[in-house]
C-alpha cells in the first residue's frame, strides 16, 4: 500500500480536482471522480484524509463556505457522489492516522468567541425576559458583518435564526437594530420536519452560524416526557452530527430553572452539548454573568447592556484581541516587539498575528527584509471593554 508520504507528489493534482470541478456538470464530475480514482489507488486512509483536509483548506481560502467545501469533497472522493451517503474514509482509524493531521488537535475555531464555535453545539441557558435572545442576536448579527461583539472580532459568516416563540417582525427588527447584514442573516420561523428541515436550511443557506431560539419549542413533538433523559439523548446526538457535518457553530437557546439559574429538563441536555453556558443576572440590574463549561478551558465571564449593545465588564480577552489591540496601539509595530510588548509564549503570539492578517484584521507592510504591522483599512479601532495591561 502506497504510503502517504510518498503519495505526497499527486496531492497538488487531486486538491486541483477538488476545487476546480462544476459540481453542476455530470460529465465533469465523473470524469474528476475517475481521475482520482486513479490517482488515489492503492493510497492510505491517511492520504485519503489529507486530500479531504487540503481540499476543504483550499476551498476555504477561495471564499467558499465548509458546508460547500465538504459537499465537493464528498462530491469527488471515492466513494463518494454528490449529497448522497459515502464515507470516503475508514470508519476506524488509527491514532497515528488522527494525529498526522494536525488541525485535528486544535480547539475548534470560534465563530463568536465565548458563545459559538464551528462544528461545535453550545447551550445558552437563562431564566425567561434575562435578555439571551437579544444577546444571541447581537451575535448573530455581529457575525454577519464580521465585527466585535464583547471586544472579539468575529468570523463573518452567513447565519440562520430558527425564532420559534417570536413573531418574525420583532426578530427581524432587533437583528436590523443590531446591524446585521440583510444579504447574510436568514430567518427561520416554522418547522414542519425540524432536523431535516433544519439541515436543508443549513445547506442552503451555507450558515457558519445557527440560533435556534428555544431548544424547547425546537423539540416540540420530538421530546413527549422533558424529564426523558432517552428522549433527550436521542434529539442531542442528532444536533451533534449536524454539526460536525455540517461545520456550522450552533448555539441553542433553552430556559432555566427558577431555583437556581441552572439549565431546566434532563442532565442529558448539558451531557450532549460541547459548551454549556448559564446566564444569570448580576447585583446591578443591566449586568449578565456567564458561567461556562466545556470540552476546553474557558473562563467566566460578565457584560452589561445598556440598552443598544453589550459591554464586557469581567473577563479576559483572548490573545488574538490583546494583539490586535497592542497593534492599533503601536503601529508599524515588528514581530519582536508584539512579542515584547503582549503576554503569552512566542509561538501563540505569532500564531495569533499570523490569524490576524489572514483574517483581515492587520496587514504587514514591510519591505520584505522586516515585518510592521497596522491595522488595516477596513478595521476600525477596537473600543477597550475594559482597563487591561495591554493597554497601558
Amino acid at each position: 500500500m502506497m504510503s502517504a508520504t510518498s503519495s505526497a507528489p499527486i496531492l497538488p493534482r487531486a486538491v486541483h480536482f477538488l476545487v476546480t470541478t462544476d459540481l453542476a456538470d455530470p460529465a465533469a464530475v465523473e470524469g474528476a471522480q475517475e481521475a482520482l480514482r486513479a490517482l488515489l489507488e492503492g493510497t492510505s486512509g491517511a492520504f485519503l484524509e489529507a486530500v479531504a483536509g487540503a481540499g476543504r483548506a483550499e476551498l476555504l481560502r477561495a471564499g467558499l463556505e465548509p458546508r460547500e467545501a465538504g459537499v465537493r469533497v464528498r462530491a469527488l472522493l471515492p466513494g463518494g457522489g454528490g449529497d448522497a451517503p459515502g464515507e470516503p474514509l475508514p470508519l476506524v482509524r488509527s491514532l497515528a492516522d488522527i494525529l498526522a493531521d494536525p488541525a485535528s488537535l486544535r480547539p475548534p475555531e470560534a465563530v463568536v468567541r465565548r458563545l459559538a464555535w464551528r462544528g461545535r453545539t453550545t447551550l445558552l441557558a437563562a431564566r425567561e425576559k434575562e435578555g439571551k435572545s437579544t444577546l444571541s442576536r447581537r451575535a448573530a448579527a455581529t457575525a454577519s458583518r464580521g465585527g466585535r461583539f464583547l471586544g472579539e472580532r468575529c468570523l463573518r459568516v452567513p447565519v440562520l435564526v430558527v425564532a420559534l416563540e417570536e413573531a418574525v417582525g420583532d426578530v427581524a427588527r432587533s437583528l436590523h437594530d443590531f446591524g446585521a447584514d440583510p444579504s447574510r442573516v436568514f430567518v427561520v420561523d416554522r418547522l414542519v420536519d425540524p432536523f431535516n428541515d433544519l439541515a436543508r436550511a443549513i445547506e442552503t443557506t451555507s450558515a457558519g452560524l445557527v440560533v435556534v431560539d428555544t431548544l424547547a419549542a425546537f423539540a416540540e413533538g420530538l421530546v413527549d416526557d422533558p424529564s426523558s433523559s432517552s428522549a433527550w439523548t436521542a434529539v442531542m446526538s442528532k444536533f451533534t452530527r449536524l454539526t460536525r457535518d455540517s461545520g456550522t457553530a450552533l448555539l441553542l437557546l433553552h430556559h432555566a430553572r427558577k431555583s437556581d439559574g441552572a439549565y431546566r429538563d434532563s442532565s442529558a441536555i448539558g451531557a450532549g452539548v460541547d459548551v454549556l453556558i448559564e446566564m444569570r443576572a448580576g447585583e446591578e440590574q443591566s449586568v449578565r454573568r456567564f458561567s461556562p463549561r466545556g470540552r476546553w478551558p474557558m473562563d467566566a465571564f460578565s457584560c452589561s447592556f445598556d440598552g443598544k449593545d453589550f459591554h464586557l465588564v469581567a473577563g479576559e480577552l483572548s490573545l488574538d484581541a490583546r494583539v490586535e489591540l497592542f497593534v492599533q496601539h503601536n503601529a508599524g509595530a515588528s514581530m519582536r516587539a508584539i512579542r515584547g510588548g503582549v503576554t503569552g509564549k512566542a509561538e501563540a503570539i505569532q500564531n495569533a498575528v499570523e490569524r490576524l492578517v489572514e483574517h483581515g484584521a492587520i496587514e504587514d507592510r514591510g519591505d520584505g527584509s522586516s515585518r510592521a504591522f497596522y491595522l488595516t483599512g477596513d478595521a476600525p479601532p477596537m473600543a477597550l471593554p475594559f482597563p487591561t495591561e495591554d493597554a497601558a
